[in-house]
Order: structure tokens, then C-alpha cells, then sequence
């Protein structure tokens, strides 16, 4: 078994790990979804590690980290269900996609520009990551594993939308959402009801 089906059966929803669920048979769009995600958090590795090439703050190595383990449960559910991986051999900033390669380099040439314009660059990301997800979820996906997984993505997503905030909030950086509402981000900054 590869270090990646591995890694990726490990994560478990309510006690329960996708390795126990069936396989089902995957639509195009669930096939599509998960390339599409695949190459989007992969693009959200390479945009972070290349900013914590550029910035000391641990923000931008952490959340690289994160994302990595994202991209791989994703190439796992690939592999589980031997759909073609778009990054299967991966090289850092290169993308089969044209639309995620302009944007890496739209975001990277960002986020280099400054500090200010690097957290924005991980509020943009994350934001787009949630938009995605949401729409994937409601829209694409009825597959368990695949929901599975996106739910996980979901919860991390958010957790690195409050840690990318919390650097803006610190330095006087304003943002607003481009892909959720602005109800959708006080929800998972824990701004409901206040």
C-alpha cells in the first residue's frame, strides 16, 4: 500500500475511516471535483512554501505543511479510485491546469510584493478553497469518501482562514471576501451573534 493511500485512510469522520466505507462508482463531476481540488490545494502548498521563503512568520511554513497533507488525501481518493492524478509528479509552481497557473503566479507575485499583500494572499486562498469546497459538496459530490475528505478539507480551511485573519486583524490589514459572503466568513470566525 502507498504512503499516500496510507496516509489518507487515517482520516476519520464521527470514529469512522473512509477505508471502511465501499467504493462506489464516481460521476464525471466527482472526477472532476477531485482533480480540480487536487491541483487548487496543491496550489495553495506551493503559493505558502514560497511565501515562507520570503517572510519569517511561521504562518506561511505551517499552513504549507497543512496543505500538503490536503493535497494528499486528495491524491489518495485518486488512487483508491484509479482516477488520473494531474500531480502525479508535481514540480513546485507548475501546474497542468492553466487557469490554477495563472493564478499561482498572479497570487505568488502578490504575496511577494509585501506583507500586507502575503496575508491577503491567504485570506484570497482560503476563501477560494471554502467557496470551492461549499459549492463541491452541495453540488458535485454524493461519493462518502470523497465527502468524507471534503468535510476534513472544510474544518481546515477554516481553522487557516482564522490564522491568516488574526495576522490581518494584528496589523491593520483590511480584506473582504471575493467567493463566500461576509455572513460566511463571521460564522467561521466565531462572529455569530455578537
Amino acid at each position: 500500500m502507498s504512503g499516500i493511500l496510507t496516509f489518507t485512510l487515517a482520516w476519520k469522520m464521527n470514529g469512522q475511516c473512509y477505508k471502511d466505507l465501499p467504493l462506489e462508482e464516481l460521476s464525471q463531476a466527482e472526477i472532476s471535483s477531485l482533480q480540480w481540488m487536487r491541483e487548487e490545494e496543491m496550489l495553495a502548498h506551493d503559493v505558502y512554501a514560497r511565501l515562507a521563503e520570503e517572510y519569517t512568520v511561521p504562518v506561511f511554513q505551517n499552513i504549507a505543511k497543512s496543505e500538503m497533507q490536503h493535497t494528499t488525501s486528495i491524491a489518495g481518493l485518486l488512487e483508491r479510485y484509479g482516477v488520473e492524478d494531474p500531480a502525479a509528479d508535481h514540480v513546485p509552481g507548475k501546474f497542468s491546469s492553466p487557469e490554477i497557473q495563472s493564478l499561482y503566479d498572479q497570487l505568488v507575485k502578490q504575496g511577494t510584493s509585501s506583507w500586507e499583500e502575503a496575508v491577503k494572499v491567504g485570506l484570497q486562498i482560503e476563501d477560494m478553497d471554502i467557496a470551492d469546497l461549499d459549492k463541491a459538496i452541495a453540488e458535485q459530490v454524493d461519493n462518502q469518501d470523497i465527502l468524507m475528505v471534503y468535510n476534513n478539507l472544510l474544518r481546515g480551511s477554516a481553522n487557516h482562514m482564522n490564522a491568516f485573519w488574526r495576522h490581518a486583524s494584528r496589523n491593520a490589514i483590511d480584506w473582504e471576501p471575493e467567493h463566500i459572503s461576509r455572513e460566511k466568513l463571521d460564522g467561521i470566525l466565531g462572529y455569530e451573534g455578537k
